[in-house]
């Protein structure tokens, strides 16, 4: 029988059956006495005593290192594809680090590529805006774009090309540019044939 500061007794193998059950549930460092009006926590030396199968040590460990530099409030793991590194910084600014194992770069803070002067509460909005399709959706379904370009001559050796871009937007008609294109002659010679 095992216990822990509460003394409620359980044997090995219903500890270790809850133990390794917690840890296949991802949980590590909040893994409570059996007893279920106890909320004792259990320590790490506990667990390891208790456990035997080397994998599920071994994820311990691992989920209880995730967990601590997790709540840490000076690191941050590297948000790197499949870098393990861990990143400290003693400010709580944001700021732009760079990992020396995979050079990826982010900001310390929020964990997203670096944005400064932007806060990163603004960035986490809009990365939340920009996941939300629905928005993007809708406006695209209401929007119809059209092209097309005006010609006009002034006098006999002159004509120029204006290519207009709009769109209708609830019924109403919005100019997305209006260019100057036109072609040089003998009464204005500055015009060109690129737009500008």
């Amino acid at each position: 029988m095992r216990s822990l500061a509460c003394l409620h007794s359980f044997c090995i193998t219903c500890w270790r059956s809850h133990i390794e059950a917690k840890i296949a549930e991802g949980v590590a460092s909040r893994l409570e006495c059996m007893d279920p009006s106890c909320c004792l926590l259990c320590p790490s030396e506990f667990v390891l005593r208790i456990l035997d199968k080397a994998h599920f040590r071994a994820r311990y460990e691992r989920f209880i290192f995730r967990d601590y530099v997790t709540s840490h409030p000076q690191l941050k793991f590297c948000v790197g594809k499949d870098c393990q590194s861990v990143i400290r910084s003693k400010e709580k600014k944001p700021k732009r680090v760079t990992c020396s194992i995979c050079d990826a770069s982010f900001c310390v803070t929020c964990g997203v590529d670096y944005h400064a002067p932007t806060s990163c509460e603004t960035i986490k909005q809009w990365l939340l805006k920009c996941a939300d399709d629905s928005e993007t959706a809708n406006y695209i379904r209401n929007v119809r774009f059209h092209f097309y370009i005006y010609i006009f001559k002034t006098g006999k050796h002159m004509a120029y090309t204006y290519p207009f871009a709009y769109f209708m937007e609830n019924g109403a008609r919005k100019e997305l540019w209006q260019v100057p294109v036109g072609r040089p002659s003998r009464d204005n010679p500055s015009a060109s044939d690129n737009p500008r």
